[in-house]
């Protein structure tokens, strides 16, 4: 889905805005979620204040680190909050290789917590989740066909023609989707189920974030601060608990 949304807006030329691409994603989710409730307005409201989720203190004491190596990021470059974050980063020098990386940096520790929005639980629990090989079969077939032009969405043949006209070629095109539909296939594999928190919770050991709606409402919390994922889990955890706890 990411990769043939970015094609159709990249063929578009009423999408060239990030506003305009934003809205159209904005869309596309509400289609695919027509049920979603968003009944727990007190976590929804927190969409206008992710800095306030998070205690400073509750932060520094489950990750052991210390304030002078930490900063503060509010951001809000979208329009919509579903997109904005508040991050902790902590300037360790702790060499990291990130995922389809291949070498190893000294990045900073982080954690952040973004993507409040109301969504139904049927929807949740069929998007985090290990995609089937015989879904992934036809997610290739479905980007195979677009790109080669055999789609009748108007959208995705204005994508196609874009990418002619930029001399960018079909062979590459599927080239460079291939590697985006089998990275998130793999990412998706990697979710475990977490029990008893909120009404459903995954945390994926790839990219280090645990995800959790409540009556109708998630959040996501990115958890990277050291080389032990269940140990980074554990802390996710229990910062979704903080979180939870100011919705009773």
């Amino acid at each position: 889905f990411c990769f043939l949304f970015l094609l159709f807006s990249f063929g578009n030329k009423e999408s060239s805005s990030s506003d305009n691409i934003e809205d159209k994603l904005t869309e596309a989710n509400k289609e695919l979620d027509p049920e979603a409730e968003g009944d727990n307005t007190c976590l929804l409201d927190y969409a206008n204040n992710y800095d306030q989720l998070l205690s400073e203190q509750r932060v520094l004491d489950l990750t052991g680190f210390t304030k002078d190596v930490m900063e503060t990021k509010y951001s809000k470059a979208l329009k919509n909050t579903t997109y904005h974050s508040f991050d902790f980063k902590f300037n360790n020098q702790r060499k990291q290789k990130p995922y389809g990386v291949d070498m190893v940096l000294p990045l900073k520790d982080n954690i952040s917590v973004s993507n409040i929005k109301a969504i139904s639980l049927n929807y949740f629990n069929n998007t985090y989740r290990a995609i089937t090989d015989e879904e992934k079969i036809k997610i290739d077939e479905v980007t195979e066909d677009v790109i080669d032009g055999k789609s009748d969405n108007k959208d995705a043949k204005a994508a196609v023609k874009k990418l002619d006209e930029n001399g960018i070629s079909k062979k590459d095109a599927k080239s460079v989707a291939g590697t985006l539909n089998n990275a998130i296939s793999d990412i998706s594999k990697t979710y475990q189920n977490i029990e008893n928190l909120g009404d459903a919770a995954r945390w994926n050991t790839i990219t280090k974030e645990l995800v959790v709606v409540q009556n109708g409402v998630m959040f996501q919390l990115t958890v990277s601060v050291n080389d032990d994922v269940e140990k980074e889990k554990l802390i996710a955890v229990e910062l979704a608990k903080d979180i939870l706890n100011k919705c009773k």
